[in-house]
Parts: structure tokens; C-alpha cells; sequence
């Protein structure tokens, strides 16, 4: 392409890499300080707008797999969450008859077997069957063949929060009761947070990248992100990308109810969880899987496959505070946020759904409340929010993952789930919250936002497709 203007010509080369972009921005830079080239130089910044877009691929949603207290498989799901359905009960997976917190969100109704063979998932944490479970419900959902051809060209992104702490347990008491010989030489290997990722990829045969991130509970969201911007880069096609987390562990249950975070509606467990609410009185930890087929749109549209929904942005931001604690400021938080806006290129007057981190804590579900107000500004007022944890719980690092499915089928469906046990609203949340019934409604675009250890925050965009 060559722009001619006075007193020189300028040659603006075709996209052949990031060095012609480089090489473009310079042109632009030296001619910008000729003002009788003023034209010349809006028709080399259109040129390079272009090269920079082309350079990102479109990543599309084309499979989306959960196994959750709510449902197993994404129909279920989609209509537990419709119909507000609850998932939280009473504790079956250990004896909690001496804990202070007696329910949860427990997956049920899932034969492991159906999805990989006995004598491995033996082998493997309730974390790693969780995500293996959902990973080929998500390879189903999307019509991928995995084989000897393409194996070397898929990846995986896990995001998983916890190591499996009853695994561990299991083996100290071992060593207690029978001495080190007695230990199981499997158990490390077993309760590590990479396991869940290395065990999808050796039961789907997937010889790709494969990576684990642990950030707590936006684990998943930033697998998401980080898998998003590898497709982006045109490094890769397909990606499965998600989060497991097992949650229903007597340790972590006797860990954050002692620090008082959790709450202990055991009478009224379908209750217990109350997002955004004035009687809120902590979370409710629970267990679950998701996992999402992504691809490079073209790719996808060659093989004809339905798509839920086109990912647009990612945003991060570290609230620098405590590793413990969460900060109340807000500020470190929408950051996050006005990141993957820029990224996304979107303005918040074009984001029809909020699917909110909304834990049920008092802390962070006010901080989130004043984020939006800080980043959204007046729009906040209008954009629907809603908490999934008020049916199925806070499944710690699978929860970003639910989410941004949650944003897919919204945007798929035209359909905004509610925020269940809204009864008593909270005067320092005063956003739209769709409380107790679901909303019929197109949405155009949708953001997920999580928050995960130390106070790091994550945020995805999606639109229709």
C-alpha cells in the first residue's frame, strides 16, 4: 500500500507479521510531525489499525461441559439455573456431625465410571474425576474429534484453586496408623493441583500444551483468558479450558468456617446462600467442574459447529493487599474491569448481563457493588446482575468457568438467570440483582468477573456470535 502526500511517499507494507506493524507505527510516529501531512498520516493509522486486528484471531465457545450440584451436563445446568433452582444440602461426603457448618453444594447423580475406567479413577482425586467428567461432556457438547491426527493440536488450560487436602489426609493418617511403608506412593501425584489437567489430557489422549493455573478462585477465569489470548495469537485452534475444584473436603470446611466466612444456616440450607442480600451470612462452599471447547472461529465454522458465544476481552489486576484478607477499596478491583473493557473494546452501555463473583460474604459482595458504580458509573443502575453461587454455592477455582458458560447461554438463550433468596435487599448493594425469577431478555454482550487469593481479580467479556 503506498500513501502519497508531500513531501515524500510513504510505503505502508502488507501484513506479513508483528515486524511490518512495528514498522508501520514508526512511518506514523515520523510523519506525525509534519502537520501538511495530516492526511497522509490518518490513512496510514486506518492501515495500521487494520494490520493490528488482523493480527487477532476471533475465539469462539463451541462446547461447554459442567458436571455441578445443580445438573450435570449443560442442559441440566442451564435449567436448574432458569428455574433457581438450589443445589446446597445437607453434607453426605464426610461425617460433619462435629462441624460447625453442616451443608453444601455436592455434585450427585454422577457415575465416574460412564466417563473414565475403574481402575484409574481409583487412582485419581474426586478433583481430577470432576474435570475429566466435565471435559468429555464438553468435548460431546461441541461434536470435536480428538484423534491420533489432531491430538498434537489441541491444548488444555485448567485453573485449579486446592490441592486435594483429603487425599493428603488420607495419607498422613496412614502413616500414623501404619507406619511409612503403608503410605500410597500415588498420593502426591494424586492430590496435586495439576493433576486434574494431566488427567484429561491422558483419558482424552490430548498431547497439546497443557497447563495448570492456581490463582484461588479465579482459577478458571483466568485459564479462560489466558487460553483465549494463545488462540488469539494464532499459536493454537483449540484450547479446552476451565476449572475443578472439590470443595466438600473436611478440611477446607473446618478451615473457613474457623475463620468465620461461611455460613451456618444448617437448618435452611436451599437458603443458606444469599448473595448481595442484608441477611447474608457468609458462603457456602461447594464442588464442581466446567470445562469449554474453544476455537479460532474459522476453524470452527469449517467443521459447521454451533457456537454459544465469541470471547472479546480479558482483564486482570492484583488488589495488593493481603493474601488472607480482602481489601474493601475497590479501586485495585476496576481496574480489572476498565482493562478488559479496553480489551474488549466494549462500553458498559452495551453489556446486557453482570454475572457477578457475588459470594454471599458482606465484604466482598458490597466492594463488587461499588466496583460496577465506580466503572459502569450510571449504567451500573441498568445492568442486570446476578449471583449463580445463590443456587449452586462457591465451588472456589471451577467458579469462573460456571460463570462465563452462565454469560454463553444467556447470550444464546436471550435468558438472565436470577439471584435466588433475594428477600431483604442491603442498602449498600442497590443494583439490579434479578432477584428470584428469572428475566427473558437478548443480551448482547456479558461480563464475568471473579476474585480469586491475595485479591486477584480476573474479568471476561463475551458477545454474540
Amino acid at each position: 500500500m503506498i500513501l502519497h502526500g508531500c513531501p515524500f511517499t510513504v510505503l505502508v507494507p502488507p501484513h506479513d507479521g508483528c515486524c511490518n506493524i512495528n514498522v508501520a507505527i514508526e512511518i506514523s510516529k515520523c510523519i506525525w510531525k509534519s502537520q501538511c501531512l495530516a492526511p497522509v498520516l490518518l490513512k496510514a493509522k486506518e492501515r495500521v489499525d487494520e494490520l493490528v486486528e488482523e493480527m487477532d484471531s476471533r475465539v469462539v465457545i463451541t462446547g461447554i461441559g459442567v458436571v455441578t450440584p445443580i445438573g450435570n451436563g449443560v442442559d441440566a445446568f442451564w435449567e436448574s439455573l432458569l428455574a433457581g433452582r438450589s443445589g446446597i444440602g445437607p453434607i453426605t461426603l464426610f461425617d460433619a456431625s462435629e462441624s460447625p457448618v453442616k451443608i453444601g453444594g455436592e455434585v450427585k447423580g454422577l457415575d465416574f465410571f460412564q466417563y473414565m475406567p475403574s481402575e484409574r479413577a481409583r487412582k485419581m482425586s474426586r478433583t481430577s474425576k470432576l474435570a475429566v467428567a466435565a471435559a468429555k461432556l464438553a468435548v460431546q457438547d461441541s461434536g470435536l474429534v480428538i484423534d491420533e491426527k489432531n491430538a498434537r493440536d489441541v491444548d488444555i488450560f485448567m485453573g485449579v484453586a486446592c490441592p486435594d487436602l483429603a487425599t493428603i489426609a488420607q495419607t498422613v493418617e496412614r502413616r500414623i496408623k501404619h507406619g511409612p511403608q503403608a503410605v500410597n506412593p500415588y498420593g502426591p501425584s494424586a492430590a496435586a493441583t495439576a493433576a486434574p489437567a494431566a488427567n484429561v489430557s491422558v483419558e482424552l489422549q490430548i498431547s497439546g500444551e497443557v497447563v495448570t493455573l492456581s490463582t484461588g478462585c479465579s482459577s478458571s477465569t483466568n485459564a479462560i483468558g489466558y487460553a483465549m489470548r494463545k488462540i488469539q495469537s494464532g499459536k493454537s485452534r483449540v484450547i479446552l479450558a476451565g476449572g475443578a475444584d472439590a470443595g466438600i473436603q473436611m478440611d477446607l470446611i473446618a478451615c473457613y468456617a474457623n475463620g468465620k466466612v461461611l455460613s451456618t444456616r444448617n437448618g435452611d440450607p436451599q437458603g443458606a446462600s444469599r448473595p448481595f442480600e442484608a441477611n447474608r451470612d457468609g458462603h457456602v462452599l461447594s464442588e464442581a467442574a466446567g470445562i469449554l471447547v474453544l476455537e479460532e472461529y474459522e476453524h470452527a465454522k469449517r467443521r459447521g459447529a454451533k457456537v454459544y458465544a465469541e470471547l472479546i476481552g480479558y482483564g486482570t489486576s492484583s488488589d495488593c493487599f493481603s493474601v488472607t484478607q480482602v481489601s474493601e477499596d475497590p479501586r485495585r478491583a476496576s481496574m480489572c474491569l476498565e482493562r478488559m473493557l479496553a480489551d474488549a473494546r466494549l462500553d458498559a452501555g452495551h453489556i446486557g448481563y453482570y454475572c457477578a463473583h457475588g459470594s454471599s460474604s458482606r465484604i466482598t459482595d458490597t466492594r463488587e457493588t461499588q466496583m460496577l458504580k465506580m466503572v459502569f458509573k450510571k449504567q451500573a443502575y441498568k445492568v442486570p446482575v446476578s449471583s449463580i453461587k445463590s443456587m449452586m454455592g462457591h465451588p472456589f477455582g471451577a467458579a469462573g468457568v460456571l460463570q462465563t458458560a452462565t454469560c454463553a447461554l444467556a447470550i444464546r438463550h436471550g435468558a438472565i438467570p436470577p439471584t435466588i433468596n433475594y428477600e431483604v435487599p442491603d442498602p449498600d448493594c442497590d443494583l439490579d440483582y434479578v432477584p428470584n425469577q428469572v428475566r427473558d431478555e437478548q443480551v448482547r454482550a456479558a461480563v464475568s468477573y471473579a476474585l480469586g487469593v491475595g485479591g486477584n481479580n480476573a474479568a471476561l467479556a463475551l458477545k454474540h456470535c
